[in-house]
């Protein structure tokens, strides 16, 4: 092995073992609440607030499938099942929801939700700005 071999080897040798590490990703939504699962090592369960965007895929009848905004009052609504409170709820407890109100119009709905778009982050400053403003 020639020299310059070596040299290449013993470079890639660090960018080897540097891609096993693991680094946990930052949240990005601080107006979005994280909460820990209660039953096993599963990774944390995101909780919904206004602004977020919810991709609704319903399996059983596709042309309902579609992108919905979370309202300001928390609220979103959707084909057959009307007006449904998501603020505070996580993914898993909206995508219920969703199952037992089209279970009047659908046998055995199935339907996944997913967050497309977090909630946009809160400006502190400015909502300090506007509650002085507002007295």
């Amino acid at each position: 092995m020639t020299a310059m071999n070596r040299l290449l080897c013993l470079a890639f040798v660090p960018l080897l073992f540097g891609g096993c590490q693991s680094v946990a990703p930052a949240s990005s939504t601080p107006s979005a609440t994280e909460v820990a699962p209660q039953d096993g090592p599963e990774e944390a369960t995101q909780v919904l607030a206004a602004g977020a965007q919810l991709e609704i895929i319903v399996y059983s009848a596709p042309e309902l499938s579609r992108t919905v905004t979370v309202a300001p009052d928390g609220e979103i609504r959707f084909p057959y099942a009307g007006l449904i409170q998501t603020a505070g709820r996580t993914l898993e407890e909206i995508e219920q929801l969703l199952r037992d109100a089209l279970a009047s119009e659908l046998r055995d709905p199935d339907v996944d939700v997913v967050l497309s778009e977090p909630p946009p982050a809160r400006c502190e400053p400015c909502s300090i700005a506007k509650a002085a403003g507002n007295r």
